[in-house]
């Protein structure tokens, strides 16, 4: 069950029925047309769904958040061996959806149906944050539902049970059984050693790329599952799709083409240190360079780039000279604000110009910010928005604009 789709942030379920296993990933328009056209209405008996084998079900639900209707009649079937993607602009309600399928959210109206031997894990967005935690107790989290049972039926097994509870027992060590939890330290070290994880390593000492690892492989649970999310998680015919839809969402306007350097590639992002779509060797970085523009990065660790003046409010004198590449990957939602929001870019843009420094733009991730500065650019200006944040999206973006492909280049690429 695949719909187009525009990539924005990222989201990994893995659903596990018995031995049956679905991943689920999501992304940054209009989750409630697309759940419903994903599930059509259909004219036979709808008594006859019901003898569908499915891991979760989303009937007739509407979901809303004060006067904004995220979901209205949605519905939704995940059935086994079947991969779905949630598609929709930020704050569209992806993660709503997901909170949804996960049971961390209930629908205003309609009925949310789970397999009854469902077990549910979720890659979260944020990385870990206690830093002196240990790989191996982070990733045993991960099995803490699992263990809770085992110890569940090591309590029930020596009690005086009547018929009801002796099924019950049964059912317990059924499910435990399915998803293989009577010995988690072997399951944690196992998977460790899969991960090429050090279960003794603080989470402190991983990069951002590693703590991403540790925790895909926490959610995944037993070596058999972290086996099946990975198998095929993007296939060659996923890797065509993503490209033709990131082609379809890319917009830019002006010529093609940037002058040659010594100039300045401005990049602004959220963090650093914690940047999965900007490795070494992405787009990003390689292609501004192959032509001689120096890379800053701004991010709220960095040195402020800010002169203090609203008219004129990056401090150029303390910047390389030459024409400037700026690059803003920005997430917005407006639930959550605007990362970037209260940073002054549409000065920025009028002060380049003014002093004739601005040589292209690019935007990956946030509408908002494109719709604000677009208009603001004159029409000949090499500059491009694309949805998504991750290196393939700033190749096809950058390619737009006149930067071939550069030596060395790739990455990550989720």
């Amino acid at each position: 069950m695949t719909a187009p789709k525009e990539s924005g942030s990222w989201f990994v379920l893995i659903l596990r029925a018995g031995s049956t296993m679905q991943a689920v990933t999501g992304s940054g328009l209009g989750i409630g047309r697309l759940i419903s056209h994903l599930h059509p209405h259909r004219s036979f008996d709808c008594a006859l769904s019901f003898l569908t084998m499915f891991l979760v079900r989303l009937d007739d639900v509407s979901l809303a958040f004060g006067p904004r209707k995220l979901l209205r009649g949605a519905e939704l079937s995940i059935e086994p061996a079947e991969r779905v993607c949630l598609v929709g602009r930020n704050g569209a309600g992806k993660t709503s959806v997901l909170r949804l399928v996960t049971g961390t959210q209930e629908p205003d109206e309609g009925e949310v149906r789970r397999h009854g031997d469902l077990c549910i894990t979720e890659l979260e967005q944020v990385l870990p944050g206690d830093e002196d935690q240990k790989v191996g107790d982070f990733v045993a989290e991960g099995l803490a539902d699992i263990i809770q049972m085992t110890n569940q039926y090591r309590e029930q097994a020596g009690a005086d049970l009547d018929a009801a509870g002796l099924k019950a027992l049964q059912d317990l060590h059924s499910h435990i059984d399915a998803h293989g939890g009577w010995h988690p330290q072997q399951q944690v070290e196992s998977i460790c050693t899969e991960m090429g994880l050090d279960p003794e390593q603080p989470l402190k000492a991983l990069s951002g790329g590693w703590r991403r690892r540790a925790a895909l492989a926490r959610c995944t649970g037993t070596k058999e599952a972290q086996q099946s999310a990975l198998d095929g998680l993007i296939t060659a015919s996923e890797r065509e799709l993503s490209s033709e839809l990131l082609a379809g969402s890319l917009v830019r306007q002006g010529n093609r083409g940037l002058p040659a350097g010594p100039g300045l590639n401005l990049i602004r992002l959220d963090n650093q240190l914690n940047a999965p779509q900007l490795p070494l060797v992405a787009p990003a970085l390689l292609r501004p360079a192959a032509l001689g523009y120096e890379t800053r990065l701004i991010d709220a660790r960095s040195p402020s780039p800010w002169s203090g003046d609203p008219m004129a409010p990056l401090a150029l004198d303390r910047l390389p000279a030459g024409p400037v590449l700026l690059q803003l990957l920005v997430r917005g939602n407006p639930f959550r604000g605007s990362a970037g929001g209260d940073e002054p870019w549409p000065q920025v843009i009028r002060q380049l110009l003014a002093a004739e420094r601005l040589a292209g733009l690019a935007v990956y991730g946030s509408p908002y910010l494109w719709q604000t500065l677009e208009p603001l650019l004159p029409p000949q200006l090499p500059a491009a928005y694309s949805p998504a944040q991750m290196p393939q999206a700033q190749a096809l973006l950058l390619e737009a604009l006149g930067l071939p492909e550069a030596a060395l280049e790739g990455g990550f690429t989720d």
